[in-house]
This record gives C-alpha cells, sequence and structure tokens, in this order.
C-alpha cells in the first residue's frame, strides 16, 4: 500500500502543470518524509536502501527543476553520513531534515521579498508565468500595477491575475504574444525561475526568454527572483528542457503537421539584469562564481545516488 501510495505521489509531481519548482521540491521532500513515516521495512540498512530508491525516482522525475533534485538529494546524502544510527534514529533524522529544510524555504522566500520590495514598489511591473514567490514579492509592495501575459499552454498567467486581482493590486492581462507591445509600458520586468545554471542562464516556462528580449530591446530591466536551492551546477547545454503533450496545443490532429510543447526555455546571463535572493542581490557574474563554489559541494551531494 505504502508503494502505491509513493508511485502515486511522484506521479503527480511529474505531470503537475501548474505549480513551481519551489511548490514540487517541497512535495517531493514530503514524499520522503512519509516513507519514513509509514516504511515497514525492519533494518536500518533496507531503509535506506528504500529511501535512495524512492530519492533516485525524485531526483529524475522534473530534470528541468534544480530544487527538486539539490533538496532530495541534500536530504538522502545527509542520512548516509548518519548511517550507523538504528532504525528509529534513522527515520527520526529523515523527518527532522525534511521539515529543516522546508523552513529554511519559507525563510528564504520571506528574505527574497524582502530584498526585491524596493525594486518594485509603485512601479509598473511585467511578469510571465506562475512563481509563488513573485506573488509574494507583489503583494508585499506597495502602489505595484502588473501586466500579466497568459503563458500559454495551461494558462498560468490567468492564475496569477486572479491571485493578484484578489491582493487589490490592478492588473491587466495580455496574450503571450502582446509581450513586445506591451513591455515598454513597463517599468520593469520580474520573474521566477525553474533553475539558474552554472553560467548564470536562466531556466523558466517558455516565453521567459522572449520577455527578456522584448526588455533588453525596450530598455527596462529584467529580474528574476528565486531560492539559492535553484541553483545547478549543468551548463545550458546539460540541461534538459521538458516536453509535454502536444494535445496541449492543438487537440486535433492534422495531417503532416508536428506539434511541439516544449516547456521550459533558458534566458542567457547577458540578458538577465540581476537575480534577487535570500542572500541578496547578485549580478550575473556573481552567479557564475557562486555556482563554481557550489559544483563540489552537489557533485558530493549528488553521489548519493551513483553509490
Amino acid at each position: 500500500m505504502i508503494n502505491q501510495e509513493i508511485s502515486k505521489r511522484i506521479e503527480e509531481i511529474k505531470n503537475n502543470k501548474t505549480d513551481g519548482a519551489s511548490k514540487l521540491s517541497l512535495n517531493a521532500l514530503s514524499i520522503l518524509k512519509l516513507v519514513a513515516e509509514k516504511s515497514r521495512l525492519s533494518t536500518p540498512e533496507d531503509f535506506l536502501h528504500e529511501l535512495v530508491s524512492v530519492g533516485k525516482q525524485l531526483a529524475e522525475v522534473r530534470p528541468s527543476m534544480a530544487p527538486i533534485r539539490n533538496r532530495v538529494a541534500l536530504v538522502i546524502y545527509e542520512l548516509l553520513q548518519e548511517s550507523r544510527r538504528d532504525l528509529d534514529s534513522l527515520k527520526s533524522f529523515t523527518i527532522h531534515k525534511v521539515d529543516e529544510i522546508v523552513e529554511r524555504s519559507k525563510e528564504a522566500s520571506s528574505k527574497i521579498s524582502e530584498n526585491a520590495t524596493k525594486l518594485v514598489e509603485n512601479r509598473r511591473v511585467i511578469t510571465h508565468s506562475y512563481s509563488s514567490t513573485v506573488i509574494e514579492i507583489l503583494r508585499k509592495a506597495k502602489g505595484v500595477n502588473v501586466i500579466v501575459s497568459e503563458s500559454r499552454p495551461l494558462y498560468e498567467g490567468r492564475r496569477v491575475a486572479r491571485e493578484l486581482s484578489e491582493f487589490g493590486i490592478p492588473v491587466t492581462l495580455i496574450t503571450d504574444a502582446s509581450v513586445g507591445y506591451f513591455v515598454s509600458k513597463a517599468d520593469i520586468a520580474l520573474v521566477g525561475a525553474d533553475t539558474i545554471l552554472a553560467d548564470g542562464s536562466l531556466v523558466n516556462k517558455m516565453g521567459t526568454y522572449l520577455l527578456a528580449l522584448s526588455s533588453r530591446k525596450s530598455n527596462i530591466p529584467f529580474y528574476a527572483a528565486c531560492e539559492l536551492d535553484k541553483f545547478s551546477s549543468y551548463s545550458p547545454r546539460e540541461i534538459e528542457l521538458e516536453e509535454k503533450e502536444a494535445s496541449e496545443v492543438l487537440s486535433e490532429k492534422l495531417p503532416n503537421v508536428t506539434i511541439r510543447n516544449i516547456y521550459f526555455d533558458t534566458t542567457p546571463a547577458e540578458l538577465v539584469t540581476k537575480i534577487i535572493t535570500e542572500k541578496g542581490i547578485m549580478e550575473p557574474y556573481e552567479v557564475v562564481n557562486y555556482a563554481r563554489e557550489m559544483e563540489e559541494r552537489l557533485k558530493q551531494i549528488y553521489s548519493c545516488f551513483t553509490s
């Protein structure tokens, strides 16, 4: 029964097309916690093997989203360092570590909002796709007016518009094709991120790259807001950009027509003005330096899936 529940929840993460990388990474951690709470295995060795197996599945389920892999790998890695503990202690350690990372994520989100507020207050902001971090920033800022692109397919932008309107924030909802026209009417572009790559480039919902290009042409700053756990040691050539069902673009089948529905694109670092994190506001070159510093640490953590 527990294996069926785990498989079901992993599949839900795989098929989730509305929540961002931060939320899905926390969902992934909750699955590790579920294993620790409900595992019926009787030895520490068997429990560790079970958790590593589930961790591997989670690490591979959404390849475009770095925080899922980073956070799951961190739990597994630190648990393996405690492998001499008895079974109950290992389970308790897993639960404690998951709770610790979840709490740290909440604190990071709050800090990012603080760091970003002065940039967006009393300004007209244009955004693309759904980001819980961006929503929180705009909710806390005073005097903002927001332009939101629909973000096809699935129209995450409509969700953004709905939530912002509930906070009393003036919103203009536009089609994705209108971004080039409306960006010149904004003061700043602000998006979330699913992954920050080692060269400082940004992986986010398809259409982010076009918003960044339009922002550069209109001479408005383009900011991304995200937690440091979204940083990756991968280069743009190494990252896998997920592709989803063609039916989301067009439900009917047409002869001689191939439909592509790639969910994410990569925005080069030179188009990103700054990246807002819980540690402060980073220049692109600082992102590169940070990625180099964390590369060995990430390799060490990821080793838990290959040992």
